[in-house]
């Protein structure tokens, strides 16, 4: 995460964050996608099942059917992951060229 996110910016970020992991996860035929999260965290599955949860209640991931995995990343989430990946590379002195 970049280096100035503190208090609630921070978990907005890492719940954005989580669901990014869970929807490439999706996206890549995982058929228990929180597995990823609980593998990114080193957490136990059950603890990353509480981390989608959490995304959806904040908005940052779409719901799914209940008790099947799904659901998609919200503008909110895109935003967020956004706005954070353009401050890590202007911090860095990247202009995205790759130069």
């Amino acid at each position: 995460p970049p280096a100035d996110l503190r208090g609630a910016d921070l978990v907005d970020f890492e719940t954005a964050r989580d669901a990014l992991i869970y929807v490439n996860a999706l996206r890549q035929g995982v058929k228990a996608p929180a597995s990823a999260i609980a593998d990114f965290r080193t957490i136990d599955v059950r603890s990353a099942q509480g981390r989608v949860a959490r995304a959806r209640k904040r908005g940052f991931l779409t719901a799914g059917l209940q008790g099947r995995p799904g659901g998609e990343l919200t503008e909110r989430a895109l935003d967020l992951l956004s706005q954070a990946t353009t401050e890590v590379e202007f911090q860095a002195g990247g202009d995205g060229g790759g130069k």
